[in-house]
């Protein structure tokens, strides 16, 4: 903001004024009637100041935005949900990360919801999984060094040599490769799912064994 004050030769707190005032007015007019389906994710500059950004899943629209990423920030979505027409109690999905504090707000003041973990964040858990593994068994299966990214990307996103690596590594009845292949059917799970609730029932079943 401040860059934008010095080409346009105002203070960045009167800019940041204006922003507020005309968000705040364009708010007045906003209403939330029928939005059942939500998404739930935080974001932060430089790991401060976090904010939590709810969106309507079948609007595409930001329908929310409250400071912090715990379980007061779903309630005060929820607050301003009534505010605006919206019955939290006839929300019926909600995706977002495995963040403890929303799903404890969730429970409280989205009651009637399904919490789904969106895909992104799955894998990515998925992912620092398989990694924790891979470091794990290095110590003792020094060729698992310096091929973090052999098991992280997708075959379609490795060199040939990459992927003879992979191919050869996973030969070797590694407990890397068995991390990794659990990842990769977690993937197929969730691009073969005809729709988010099957890939939901199928991914708790791949999780029960």
């Amino acid at each position: 903001m401040a860059d934008v004050a010095a080409q346009v030769g105002e203070h960045d707190t009167r800019l940041w004024r204006f922003i507020r005032h005309y968000v705040d007015e364009a708010g007045l007019y906003e209403d939330y009637t029928g939005v059942e389906a939500i998404g739930i994710d935080e974001t932060s500059r430089k790991g401060h100041r976090y904010i939590t950004v709810v969106a309507d899943l079948t609007g595409r629209n930001v329908v929310c935005v409250v400071p912090g990423k715990d379980a007061n920030t779903v309630k005060e979505f929820a607050r301003d949900f009534m505010d605006h027409n919206g019955d939290p109690y006839h929300v019926r999905l909600v995706t977002c990360d495995m963040s403890p504090g929303f799903a404890k707000g969730i429970r409280e003041h989205l009651s009637n919801a399904h919490r789904i973990i969106d895909r992104f964040h799955m894998i990515r858990h998925a992912n620092e999984a398989v990694d924790k593994v891979r470091k794990a068994e290095a110590w003792d299966r020094p060729v698992l060094r310096n091929t973090k990214y052999v098991w992280l990307r997708s075959d379609a996103g490795l060199t040939d040599p990459q992927l003879e690596v992979k191919r050869n590594l996973a030969r070797q009845r590694l407990k890397t490769a068995r991390a990794c292949g659990m990842r990769e059917t977690l993937q197929d799970i969730h691009a073969d799912s005809a729709s988010r609730m099957e890939a939901r029932r199928d991914s708790s079943r791949c999780a029960r064994g």
